[in-house]
């Protein structure tokens, strides 16, 4: 069997009939040499066996099944099971346009020194996709250098720093993996330490990916259950990646950070709150402003004037036990 060029994983937990759309928009594209593989995450949908009948034959298409694990150990399976030489990843609820792998692959090609193509996407509700098929213009990518993080500081770039916006060449992933103490955001945890390690990248600005606004997907598990003590210790799990890197700090600080509290908080706004949960809130977030994880970089004026009595809580002792015990 001849190696191919592209990885294509996607992980897959009880998605139902929305999984066999995703494949045909990756079976469509006009870059055909590549490998499409699927990771069940212990489904109990029977969607994997839809698809391999529908797709009966299809040589590139190719399963592994494992117990109910977690999405961060799905992708380390995939990643484990690759033979390309690039790797995409890509949401089983989602879509891609039909040039994607054709747009990006040549230019990892061309660049030998760059270690990824990130690229644009666009968001959608079922029943209001937009055109997978529509010819693009094309665009000259733009060189972007990792140390200097310069690029990132572009808000519409930076926005959702997830796996699925980039090909990624395997040989400068060095390794890495998905770090599985991650409930939902191991996406900006892979990515931040990917930029902790690369040299450079491209930015192609080109609407190539369809992410689906689905309640109940992966990517909203984290608004859908609040846990204090996941929260705190995801912060600071993401905190100590950049311990030596001031830079990357800095930007995760302004860029990521505020993202994660609003989606944190989102829940419980509107909601009349226990003693109890008003408490953990005061502990929880006096620790991490004290401590630093948490700054006022990257915040409105609200939320600084919600935090100012916290942080200074922190910095006077509230909570101390509990971060002496943590460090």
């Amino acid at each position: 069997m001849n190696t191919p060029i592209v990885s294509v994983v996607i992980p897959v937990y009880n998605v139902g009939e929305r999984l066999a759309p995703t494949l045909r928009s990756v079976l469509g594209q006009t870059f055909r040499d590549f490998e499409l593989i699927l990771v069940d995450d212990g489904s109990s949908d029977g969607a994997v066996d839809n698809v391999l009948e529908e797709f009966r034959g299809e040589l590139r298409l190719r399963v592994i099944r494992q117990p109910n694990k977690g999405v961060s150990s799905v992708r380390n399976a995939g990643m484990d099971a690759m033979r390309g030489r690039y790797l995409f990843f890509m949401d089983a609820d989602d879509f891609i346009h039909a040039e994607l792998l054709a747009r990006t692959v040549p230019l990892l090609e061309r660049s030998p020194e760059s270690d990824f193509v990130l690229f644009d996407f666009v968001e959608a509700l079922p029943g209001h996709e937009p055109s997978l098929t529509a010819s693009l213009e094309e665009i000259c990518p733009e060189t972007m250098s990792c140390p200097s993080l310069d690029f990132f500081r572009d808000d519409l770039r930076w926005q959702a720093p997830s796996v699925w916006r980039f090909l990624y060449r395997v040989s400068a992933l060095h390794g890495l993996r998905f770090n599985p103490t991650f409930r939902a955001i191991e996406d900006s945890d892979f990515t931040y330490r990917l930029l902790h390690q690369s040299k450079c990248g491209l930015w192609l600005p080109q609407p190539l990916y369809v992410y689906m606004t689905i309640a109940g997907s992966l990517s909203r598990k984290y608004l859908a259950r609040p846990n204090f003590e996941e929260f705190e210790r995801d912060l600071r799990n993401l905190a100590s990646i950049a311990s030596d890197s001031p830079e990357l700090a800095n930007l995760m600080r302004r860029k990521l950070f505020p993202e994660i509290v609003k989606a944190f908080v989102k829940p419980y706004r509107g909601q009349r709150l226990s003693s109890d949960v008003k408490r953990e809130f005061r502990r929880v977030f006096a620790r991490l402003l004290a401590t630093r994880v948490l700054t006022f970089v990257g915040f409105k004026l609200s939320w600084k004037l919600r935090f100012f009595p916290l942080w200074v809580a922190g910095c006077l002792g509230y909570g101390k036990e509990e971060v002496s015990a943590d460090e």
